[in-house]
């Protein structure tokens, strides 16, 4: 056990189940937050007799009240909080949007938006007030950060919003030690993820399920914002469908470059998670999910630019 504490949305199952139990089984005392109590308590049945605790905690994160009730719950049994993985999300039915219900758009936002945006804020006022003070906020995009499927208005537009609430976190954040960061996962194999195995619409009108391979896939493994030699360096796999139209295109305005090319082009300066405010594009956050990348994922790092664009180098 290593005295930590991290809370967990979504964890009755999929990726939030499986950092759950690896950060438990690493000695972090896990809180386990979802809305089904036998799922959550399906996911402690797994853990490590080696871990940490874990203590199941029902809970909808698009209510405020809710969220409030969980934080109050971390905070009486562990004291502190030093990890928060904002992972709970769902989507919506793959129809035009013009079919939409409002109720279908409201649920996809309350979840995947308002509820990171409360989990965060509850978060925040622990960690700024805990001693010692500060902690990590770790977000859980998507690969629709970047680019959307057909027919997915409602998860897509969240997951662009999620780009920007981390970004504004990580800012208001610094001075009180408190990082947030962001992956931008691309298909794991999940409940929520099972109809994509029978194929999926594509951008260019196809649907197809296949893997990526080759240098299609390398070119698309991983996503976490920044530079694409900088998002390829996280090892992130992809696997988001067949995309090469769109890609195809990224490449060919952006060609590849050589290491060669940036090496004359460092230049020092700070760096945050998604950027420092002024337009830099960063790297920052956890890009595998893992005890290490929860508590030590590192706050600068090195960015690559794209052809005739400054890039930038930090140092510890």
């Amino acid at each position: 056990m290593n005295g930590k504490i991290a809370l967990v949305t979504g964890a009755g199952g999929g990726i939030g189940r499986a950092v759950s139990l690896a950060l438990q089984s690493a000695g972090y005392s896990v809180v386990l937050a979802g809305r089904r109590r036998e799922q959550l308590e399906g996911t402690r049945s797994m853990a490590s007799p080696q871990g940490g605790d874990m203590l199941p905690v029902p809970a909808d994160v698009s209510d405020p009240a809710s969220v409030k009730d969980l934080f109050a719950a971390t905070g009486k049994t562990f004291g502190r909080l030093d990890v928060l993985f904002n992972n709970a999300g769902r989507g919506a039915p793959a129809i035009p949007m013009e079919d939409l219900t409002f109720e279908q758009w409201s649920a996809v936002v309350g979840v995947n938006l308002t509820g990171a945006f409360l989990c965060a804020q509850e978060a925040i006022r622990m960690m700024k007030e805990q001693r010692p003070q500060g902690g990590r906020i770790i977000n859980n995009g998507s690969i629709s950060a970047h680019v959307p499927r057909p027919n997915s208005a409602p998860y897509t537009a969240t997951k662009h919003a999620i780009t920007g609430l981390t970004r504004s976190i990580s800012l208001d954040g610094r001075a009180f030690n408190i990082a947030c960061g962001q992956i931008d996962i691309g298909n794991a194999a999940t409940e929520m993820t099972e109809r994509m195995s029978n194929g999926v619409a594509q951008a260019e009108g196809v649907r197809s399920g296949r893997a990526p391979h080759g240098r299609a896939a390398r070119r698309r493994r991983g996503a976490v914002h920044g530079q694409p030699a900088a998002r390829r360096q996280c090892g992130v796999h992809d696997g988001d469908g067949d995309q090469d139209a769109v890609h195809r295109a990224r490449v060919k305005k952006y060609p590849p470059q050589r290491h060669g090319d940036t090496e004359k082009s460092k230049v020092k300066g700070k760096i945050g998670a998604h950027g420092d405010g002024g337009g830099r594009g960063g790297l920052r956050g956890a890009c595998k999910i893992s005890a290490e990348s929860a508590e030590s994922a590192p706050s600068r790092g090195t960015l690559w630019a794209r052809p005739k664009k400054v890039a930038v180098s930090t140092r510890e």
